[in-house]
């Protein structure tokens, strides 16, 4: 029996002795629960100074599980918000980050919405007179009443406002943003800015260690890139001076200021893992810049190309019912069956679509922005 509790406590200094001082508690409870002593008061294990960290796992998990609140603290700050959803994205956001949310929007001076907010106004009197059309032309005999209507609706977008009515107003101003500039290739208001040290060491290397052949391609290829830019610019600006419409779109747009430290890429997990493999990376701020200017003018384009639709389609509706009228008045034997009957289908359907996309162009700026030019514009200013 002697024998027995000696070499017992022999194993526990052993224990003791080999283990460290951070798993100390684990191996006095090991020995205590090896030997079946039971009747011993926890109050001494509980008396003795708790260790630091008992393990690196445990210290590992702690640092682990307190990683990313830190992470998601600083990350939420800085946001790459989509700028087609303002509104499901604001019920998500933090409190703080509301009150911000028109901080986050692209926004432009007050007066750059002025020629936009005179078109929608003069748009807005001849949708109104469309939306008649369906209660007018139902089974009625008389084709006066649709027919006045076309003609009132016809006069109104055959005669546009002047939407530049100030001198100070220019169709074609400067980009004053900076992500819009780094849009071009180059810039004459802000030099492009520098790409990433890694890429610009390793072009170099390859440039300079490259055939004189392939240097050559490369500046043809800047050249060229060049060239293409300029070409949109000047085939931009004359379908700007040709049309008041689509200057009046560009107008806006080409003041929008992006606040690039104020976006976040909201996915889930699953997308972010479906955008890197599909995508090849996730969206960068001048990736969601390039596809806000492209919504507004997917927008804008199909304005322009649905209203003259529906001008060319008012003035054959009332030219097909002025000849066959005088075709009828002139012939006496013309029964009422055989007369002409408008078909004011095609003008209703192409008057909603115009209104469809003004809408939604209007709805990617901020509410308050457009109430504040509507009442300038009321104003008479």
């Amino acid at each position: 029996m002697s024998s027995q509790t000696s070499a017992r406590t022999i194993f526990s200094l052993l224990l003791f002795i080999i283990a460290p001082r951070s798993n100390w508690m684990m191996a006095s409870c090991l020995s205590f629960s090896s030997f079946d002593v039971k009747k011993q008061s926890l109050s001494s294990i509980h008396h003795q100074p708790p260790p630091l960290f008992s393990s690196r796992r445990c210290f590992f998990e702690k640092t682990a599980a307190i990683l990313p609140i830190s992470i998601m603290t600083t990350t939420t700050t800085t946001t790459l918000l989509p700028t087609v959803a303002y509104a499901e994205e604001a019920s998500r956001l933090p409190s703080t980050t509301k009150a911000n949310l028109n901080y986050l929007r692209p926004r432009a001076p007050p007066e750059a919405l002025l020629p936009m907010t005179r078109l929608k106004l003069w748009f807005d009197n001849a949708y109104q007179l469309s939306t008649l059309l369906s209660s007018n032309n139902k089974g009625e005999d008389d084709d006066d009443v649709p027919y006045n209507t076309l003609v009132k609706i016809n006069e109104i977008l055959s005669n546009p406002p002047k939407l530049f009515t100030s001198k100070t107003q220019s169709k074609n101003p400067l980009m004053s943003n900076d992500l819009m500039t780094q849009l071009a290739p180059t810039s004459r208001n802000a030099p492009p800015p520098p790409p990433p040290p890694t890429k610009t060491t390793t072009n170099i290397d390859s440039f300079s260690s490259s055939s004189s052949a392939n240097r050559i391609m490369s500046l043809l290829n800047q050249a060229d890139v060049q060239r293409q830019w300029n070409m949109l610019q000047y085939t931009e600006l004359k379908l700007e001076n040709s049309n008041n419409i689509r200057a009046a779109f560009n107008y806006y747009t080409s003041q929008l200021q992006f606040n690039s430290n104020a976006y976040e890429l909201e996915a889930t997990k699953e997308d972010k893992t479906r955008l890197i493999r599909d995508e090849g990376g996730l969206p960068t701020v001048q990736a969601v810049v390039v596809s806000d200017l492209d919504l507004r003018d997917l927008y804008r384009n199909v304005f322009l190309t649905t209203l003259d639709d529906v001008i060319a389609e008012l003035e054959y509706q009332l030219k097909e019912y002025t000849k066959n009228t005088k075709q009828q008045s002139s012939s006496a034997a013309a029964s009422s069956s055989s007369s002409y009957k408008l078909d004011v289908a095609e003008v209703m359907e192409l008057m909603n679509k115009a209104n469809t996309a003004l809408i939604n162009w209007f709805d990617l700026i901020d509410p308050k922005d457009v109430q504040e030019a509507v009442d300038i514009v009321s104003k008479g200013e």
